[in-house]
C-alpha cells in the first residue's frame, strides 16, 4: 500500500491497512514518517535538498509491532 507523502505527515500512524486470516487474527500494516513532518520542513536547510520523510513501516499483529532494524527483525508494543 502506497503512502503519499503528505498522508504519512498528518500522524504517527500515517496508514494503516488490515487484513483478517481465517482464525480471526487482526494484522496491520503501518507506514509512517518518524519525524512527523520535520524533515519535509527542515531538510532543505540542513541538507541542501528536500526529503518528504523517514519512512517506518511495521506489521501489528497479536499486540506486538514487528519491524526491521538495527539489530534484525525486532518488536515492541504498537505506537
Amino acid at each position: 500500500m502506497a503512502v503519499s507523502p503528505e498522508q504519512g505527515a498528518r500522524n504517527r500512524r500515517g496508514s494503516s491497512s488490515s487484513m483478517e486470516e481465517d482464525d480471526g487474527t487482526s494484522v496491520e500494516l503501518y507506514v509512517y514518517d518518524l519525524t512527523k513532518g520535520a524533515a519535509r520542513v527542515m531538510s532543505q536547510m540542513f541538507l541542501g535538498r528536500q526529503i518528504d520523510g523517514i519512512w517506518h513501516t511495521a506489521i501489528v499483529v497479536y499486540g506486538r509491532e514487528y519491524f526491521f532494524g538495527a539489530a534484525g527483525i525486532q518488536k515492541c508494543r504498537p505506537i
